[in-house]
């Protein structure tokens, strides 16, 4: 209702053959591992400081050059940024894992689709803890293209529960989840995640690439 109300608006102060469209936008989220490797002789700064200064970069690399439309992650860019956090940092490891969020209907079964709209890699979907015929769950993939529902034993080893819960396209980074009705699921939303192929994450024209700095894992491993 309220892009329509804009789109009238804007219609009254446009000329005739132009029709404004608005574009919902299809939020990607980016999910960083990153280990950095540092000379604690160089610098005064203890390894939580450097943590904590990795993590303001992150922040401020999403603010400065993503969160807007058609803003690629340039890989090599943001490596460079979390390298200059500190004079002392002789090497950056950095992992990427792309990530869809959805909230799911615990009472009806439904389709969901989420679209990565990267290609990525094989046996590498993942999610947070949902609850599903009675056991806490997770989805995966089988490598082959489907959609896996799967459990922990006692000895920490996954158990499937279903094995065909939908497809994974790997190419197009689009995935299908046919029948799926979880009693429960922790927190506020699935978040389901995927390694990309590419090192460079790359826009749609209606994608929004956010680096999400809190869910990030970052370690400092100092070398003398």
């Amino acid at each position: 209702a309220r892009k329509n109300q804009l789109r009238l608006t804007i219609l009254d102060r446009t000329p005739i053959a132009i029709d404004p469209v608005f574009i919902d936008p299809d939020y990607l989220q980016v999910i960083p591992t990153v280990t950095i490797r540092y000379d604690e002789k160089s610098t005064t700064q203890t390894s939580e400081a450097l943590i904590a200064l990795v993590k303001t970069a992150l922040i401020n690399y999403n603010r400065d050059n993503l969160n807007k439309f058609k803003k690629r992650l340039r890989f090599s860019r943001l490596s460079r940024a979390l390298d200059n956090v500190d004079t002392a940092i002789f090497n950056t490891e950095l992992k990427l894992s792309l990530q869809k969020r959805f909230v799911p209907d615990v009472n009806l079964s439904q389709q969901y689709i989420l679209k990565f709209k990267n290609s990525i890699t094989k046996s590498t979907l993942s999610s947070t803890q949902f609850t599903f015929m009675g056991y806490q769950a997770f989805f995966g993939d089988d490598g082959l293209g489907k959609v896996t529902i799967f459990r922990f034993d006692s000895a920490l080893q996954k158990v499937i529960i279903r094995d065909n819960m939908g497809t994974v396209d790997y190419d197009t980074g689009e995935v299908s989840i046919k029948g799926f009705q979880p009693t429960a699921f922790e927190g506020i939303e699935i978040k389901v995640d995927a390694t990309p192929v590419n090192l460079d994450v790359v826009p749609t024209q209606e994608t929004v690439i956010m680096i999400d700095s809190q869910a990030a894992t970052i370690s400092a491993v100092s070398e003398v």
